[in-house]
């Protein structure tokens, strides 16, 4: 396999790298500089930022993470030493997902310069899209593990790629080892890259690691698992997910579902919905996809074993994962965008190279479509900002009308008001009659904010409605305001 960047002696190889880092990285620091905006925006995201903070406040002093964390702690221990540094501001986790965001695309392009040994400059065409394309735009815009993981999973993907044509492997296979891991430990669903690895070598039997170097991929993967092993094993559920515990083949044809969520009726099946990052122009403008099947059918033909055991047990096996589950999210699609990405680029090489006279137009519709991809994913992406950003505008709204000593009842804007209001902060889920009767007992004014469209429609005949359906039936609540699509209720 060729170097890396031997195309031409009168360019580095780490030029088109470079480069794509800082387009994609301005191109998100443009979309910042429109309004403020700090990354927070629903459950997942303050759970992460209150787990960095609460890391950089007790490992100063000796002390271990929280035991209790949900999710893994990969991601809030990568900003924790930003809190050190520069204090607590969600700002500071919001560029972690902004800068990985920024790398995607350029370790992008060295993945597919090594796994697909392309006869033209063509992987620059995924590295381009993945550096405008909506959902994983969007995605590094927040306070979420998802694109710094993916990013891991990239670096470790090239450090082992590039370990197999080194003289020193091992130093790269334990290299490999530790960011293979750290994408594992900031999202449990990345386990599907090193397990891809695994087939891709299995693939490609003349390219098996020594023993030494398998040693040291091992050595580099314990290092972060192990300590989150330990922090999982004092919360067990959040290995046994109840997501994964819902997975059954029948799901991926269902379209309605009773989950922990309430009752979710959905528009497509998640067999067709999970195709969403090949079809949507959330992730590629249409016509793009079918450049990766192309891709595939030229990666069989020239028997690309190694690469098509890659992107075959990622890509597929994210899509079974993901198809099986009882729940929908555009967001988990990022799961699947490389493997999609990496067809297109091996698509486009082979296309480029055999339709000469057609070059001229193949290059006006790649632009085509990649203004479209990014014009889609700025106009998603800014969407999004505006209503979560008028979100904790109508939460300050309902703030402003109640007493300094006051407590809130919220649902679906708990979150914002524990991180934005001075209140004591409770979340209509986790309430009951018990607990409200002790509430009002107490000498605090007491109110409830919620969308009650939604609370009587996705939750009908759930605990939150039915103790919603309670109250209104004791009279208890009087409407002080609608804020939006929220009802400020103070209770008698």
């Amino acid at each position: 396999m060729r170097e890396s960047g031997q195309s031409t002696k009168r360019c580095s190889p780490w030029a088109v790298p470079v480069a794509l880092f800082l387009f994609a990285l301005g191109w998100r620091l443009l979309l910042l500089a429109r309004q403020p905006w700090d990354g927070l925006y629903g459950q997942d995201p303050f759970a992460y930022w209150w787990q960095a903070q609460a890391i950089a406040a007790r490992l100063p002093q000796g002390l271990f993470p929280p035991l209790d964390f949900f999710w893994p702690s990969g991601y809030p221990a990568t900003v924790a030493p930003l809190l050190w540094l520069f204090g607590a501001r969600p700002q500071l986790a919001l560029s972690v997902s902004a800068v990985a965001g920024a790398l995607l695309p350029a370790l992008h392009y060295l993945v597919a310069r090594e796994l697909l040994a392309p006869r033209s400059a063509w992987p620059i065409a995924g590295a381009l899209l993945l550096a405008v394309s909506g959902q994983p735009l969007l995605t590094s815009l927040t306070v979420m593990s998802d694109v710094p993981a993916l990013t891991w999973a990239m670096l470790g993907l090239w450090l082992a790629l590039r370990g197999q044509r080194a003289r020193h492997g091992s130093r790269w296979w334990l290299a490999a080892g530790v960011a293979l891991a750290m994408a594992v430990v900031s999202r449990w669903l990345l386990a599907l890259v090193p397990a891809a690895l695994l087939l891709a070598l299995l693939a490609q039997r003349t390219a098996w690691p020594h023993a030494r170097q398998g040693a040291a991929l091992g050595l580099g993967m314990a290092l972060p698992l192990l300590p989150q092993l330990w922090l999982s094993s004092h919360r067990p559920d959040s290995l046994a997910h109840h997501i994964l515990l819902g997975w059954q083949p029948v799901h991926a044809f269902q379209r309605t579902f009773v989950t922990a969520e309430g009752v979710q009726q959905f528009r497509w099946p998640p067999a067709l919905f999970n195709l969403f990052p090949a079809i949507h122009p959330a992730f590629l403008a249409p016509p793009l996809g079918l450049l990766a099947l192309l891709g595939l059918w030229a990666l069989w033909r020239r028997r690309a074993w190694r690469a098509l055991a890659l992107v075959g047990g990622w890509g597929l096996g994210g899509y079974l994962l993901l198809a099986g589950l009882p729940y929908e999210n555009i967001r988990y699609g990022i799961l699947l965008i490389v493997p999609v990405l990496l067809l297109l680029d091996a698509g486009t090489d082979w296309l480029w190279q055999r339709a000469v006279p057609l070059r001229r137009g193949l290059l006006i519709g790649f632009v085509a479509l990649a203004l479209l991809t990014a014009l889609w994913g700025v106009r998603m992406t800014t969407a999004f900002i505006d209503l979560h950003n008028a979100s904790k505008g109508w939460v300050a709204d309902a703030a402003r009308q109640m007493p300094p000593d006051s407590t809130l009842i919220a649902f679906g804007m708990s979150q914002i008001a524990e991180e934005y209001t001075p209140f004591e902060v409770h979340n209509l889920y986790t309430e009951d009659a018990q607990t409200i009767t002790a509430l009002r007992a107490t000498a605090h004014p007491l109110f409830l904010l919620i969308d009650v469209p939604a609370l009587t429609g996705q939750w009908a005949g759930l605990p939150p409605e039915q103790l919603y359906r309670v109250l209104v039936a004791q009279e208890a609540l009087i409407v002080r305001d609608q804020i939006g699509p929220l009802t400020l209720f103070e209770f008698r």
